[in-house]
């Protein structure tokens, strides 16, 4: 079969081109690791990339979770250890309050002590994190567990002793991994609440179906500074032992973040191994071996060369190279 210049030409085109375009397709492959990129060189091992990168995209948004949720425990741990300190100071106060030897002005300088104890405990148990939410707070924590009442008109000063509200137990929960959730946060009534009140100890606060607010350990460690100061023993020691109680609720409450804590750790450790597994499930499905990429590279990059040897030999030669 005869073929002319110009099939010949056309075919030596094609190879020319053919073998370029898979040089640079090479080329690409080797510079980002991915053989397979677009759906239509090979559908099913590009769905199974989607799905491990989604994978990958859910366990990087749970440990991003993790991180807010982990600095949010430390701070509540904190303030909760903070918390017992000043309640240890102020049993502290009241056994030299029940000395026999502490006078009228002891007892006053002891009550005024244990008043300014108050409202730090009121500033910790406040506390907000980074985003000014309260650490303490409850639904969307963006009220404080204990009332704000600077600005009410007329001052209603023992109201800022109070728990905001008897609904206050609804805590928010946060996804830390893939059917794991860990709640933010307690239920003041609870932990911040007077032991001895009706609602506590009927349990009426820990089911929910409280319909008032209980008093809260600054109530009772108000109710302390002026029984000290007017002498009334029996109210001190009744009033101690429901601080001993509060002690203990709050010490129980340190132990649970540091529990939540541990769970953070377990599903942190979960996510990173699903980002392990997904991550080799997508390098297996569309991911370029470098090796015989390179092998093939190096090969395609020789024949183009030879090819644009030859053509050029080729081409050059005409009639007038006879003349």
């Amino acid at each position: 079969m005869r073929i002319s210049s110009q099939q010949f030409f056309q075919q030596n085109l094609r190879t020319f081109n053919n073998a370029e375009a898979r040089l640079l397709e090479l080329q690409k492959q080797v510079a980002s690791g991915i053989a397979v990129d677009q759906a239509s060189k090979d559908p099913e091992a590009f769905i199974t990339a989607l799905k491990a990168q989604d994978v990958i995209n859910e366990a990087e948004q749970y440990n991003r979770n993790i991180t807010l949720v982990r600095l949010r425990f430390t701070q509540q741990e904190e303030s909760l250890a903070s918390a017992g300190d000043i309640i240890n100071a102020v049993r502290d106060a009241a056994l030299q309050a029940k000395n026999g030897t502490a006078s009228t002005f002891d007892r006053s300088v002891l009550a005024q002590d244990i008043r300014l104890r108050v409202d730090e405990m009121r500033g910790v148990l406040n506390t907000r994190d980074i985003d000014g939410l309260y650490i303490f707070g409850s639904g969307d924590q963006s009220q404080s567990p204990f009332r704000d009442t600077s600005t009410a008109t007329p001052p209603v000063a023992d109201q800022q002793y109070r728990l905001r509200d008897a609904s206050a137990g609804k805590a928010i929960s946060v996804d830390i991994a893939a059917g794991r959730e860990v709640k933010t946060g307690f239920n003041p009534n609870l932990i911040f609440a007077d032991p001895s009140d009706p609602s506590i100890t009927s349990g009426a606060v820990a089911s929910g179906t409280a319909t008032a607010v209980p008093a809260s350990i600054l109530e009772v460690m108000r109710d302390l500074a002026d029984a000290i100061e007017q002498g009334n023993i029996p109210a001190v020691d009744r009033l101690t032992a429901n601080l001993d109680t509060s002690s203990n609720v709050l010490l129980k409450a340190r132990v649970e973040a540091g529990t939540r804590g541990r769970q953070l750790d377990d599903a942190e450790n979960f996510n990173l191994n699903q980002i392990v597994q997904a991550s080799e499930t997508k390098e297996n499905s569309v991911g370029a071996d470098l090796s015989s990429t390179i092998t093939e590279l190096t090969q395609t990059d020789a024949q183009l060369r030879a090819l644009q040897v030859t053509y050029s030999q080729i081409t050059k030669n005409s009639l007038f190279d006879l003349i």
